[in-house]
């Protein structure tokens, strides 16, 4: 399976695209390829961009926006510089290219799966009314060109998981969580929390960060080990998925599945699959879990 973040643009229409906002630096001139600190650091909301307006600051070349030269840009993981690096296309990527939760539907194979996120502003409860354009504009196109294929639905806001299972039945629908202790939203502060959201909405299951569950020593804001939430996700039929840097990791991806993590979520392909071959030889019957509502399988990777 694969992983995609939806996002809806001001005129409705859902496109494909993971960070908060689309950060861009605000050039001297089209020329400028080098940040400098002259440069002025730029966010905007998908949800105030149009189509091509998204698609232009997207496409990685400095384009003119509103009068101005933005360049698109990024603070990367792993990266010394508080300063957002320049992030430019160098593989033919141009604003005209596909760009839409439609497009990507309609180009990928039908046997490839997605986890669609759905993604609301972050630091602060979102809206009815913001969470009605985007669920009833990206359901609209799931139901015009995703009926052929497995997919799933997630997110980070609580609100927008309740009103995802009340709006359909169709697709499953499971809570993210990560130690998020700043959030005013309490249901976003630990595993034992999603576990009680997920349980009481009917929820297929729980994808939580692998710092809440790998660590020993992790305690989480309900004061207790999100360890000891786990067998009580898996014992009431929730499937739990695991996503993050731990999922890079052999060990960590054996203890995971030992555990009864129901699925590994990993950039790392060649890394989880080796792990799984290896359990899976070295085990007659089969360590993993496959209960609950999604395809029973040993593990789904997100590359």
């Amino acid at each position: 399976m694969s992983f995609a973040a939806s996002q809806v643009t001001k005129c409705g229409v859902p496109v494909i695209w993971h960070d908060d906002d689309v950060l861009t630096l605000v050039q001297r001139s089209v020329t400028d390829i080098i940040p400098t600190p002259e440069d002025s650091v730029h966010t905007t909301q998908v949800s105030d961009l149009l189509l091509h307006e998204f698609c232009a600051l997207a496409s990685g070349q400095p384009v003119d926006f509103r009068g101005e030269v933005h360049q698109l840009a990024r603070k990367f993981k792993g990266t010394k510089s508080a300063f957002p690096e320049v992030w430019s296309s160098h593989d033919g990527w141009t604003a005209g290219d596909p760009a839409t939760l439609e497009d990507f539907l309609r180009k990928c194979p039908p046997d490839v799966g997605f986890d669609i996120e759905f993604k609301t502003q972050d630091g602060r409860f979102s809206t009815p009314e913001e969470r009605q354009v985007l669920l009833s504009c990206t359901l609209d196109v799931l139901r015009q060109h995703g009926l052929s294929r497995p997919i799933f639905f997630s997110s980070f806001d609580p609100d927008c998981c309740i009103d995802l299972k009340a709006a359909q039945s169709q697709w499953p629908v499971l809570f993210l969580v990560y130690h998020d202790t700043e959030h005013p939203d309490n249901r976003r502060k630990s595993l034992q929390a999603a576990y009680e959201l997920a349980s009481e909405h009917d929820f297929a299951g729980i994808v939580c960060d692998t710092d809440l569950i790998v660590p020993e020593d992790t305690i989480d804001n309900s004061g207790t080990s999100p360890r000891e939430v786990v067998p009580r996700i898996l014992d009431a039929g929730l499937c739990l998925y695991t996503y993050g840097e731990h999922n890079k990791c052999k060990d960590s991806i054996a203890f995971q599945l030992e555990s009864g993590v129901t699925a590994i979520c990993t950039d790392d392909c060649e890394t989880a699959i080796s792990i799984v071959e290896e359990m899976t030889s070295a085990n007659s019957s089969s360590c993993f879990n496959t209960t609950g509502p999604l395809p029973a399988v040993p593990v789904q990777i997100s590359c």
